[in-house]
């Protein structure tokens, strides 16, 4: 009897932390993005080393890039994957994302992540940095 109660109890603590790692998927537009499963760990690793290659300059990647304007960066590429603005439109926009999220630095990492792998998927899509 105390196994099952433990087993149990267990499982009902488990409850409200899934539920809270779902609900900060939605609000970080992962549900949106079309995909059926989350990105692997893998697949983060590799998008957050394109992500340091194309915007860190030897330091974190800058998710945000082209939202600021900081000297250097120029205009013509956004987010931390340095989407052109009108591949992030036609692939957010495809994937229903482009109301959220107009531009890629609007974004979430996973997000920028997970429209990257769409592109990468659906047009073959390859970026100058590798991971």
């Amino acid at each position: 009897m105390y196994g099952s109660m433990r087993s149990s109890t267990r499982h009902l603590t488990a409850i409200p932390v899934l539920a809270a790692v779902l609900a900060c998927a939605v609000a970080a537009g992962i549900a949106n993005a079309g995909a059926s499963q989350p990105l692997s760990v893998q697949a983060i690793r590799y998008w957050t080393a394109v992500a340091t290659c194309e915007t860190g300059s030897g330091g974190p990647p800058k998710w945000d890039w082209g939202s600021k304007h900081r000297p250097g960066e120029g205009t013509a590429f956004e987010g931390g994957l340095g989407f052109s603005a009108l591949v992030w439109k036609l692939w957010a926009g495809e994937l229903g994302l482009l109301s959220q999220y107009p531009h890629a630095y609007d974004a979430p990492p996973l997000v920028q992540m997970r429209v990257a792998e769409y592109g990468a998927k659906t047009d073959h899509a390859q970026w100058g940095c590798k991971g």
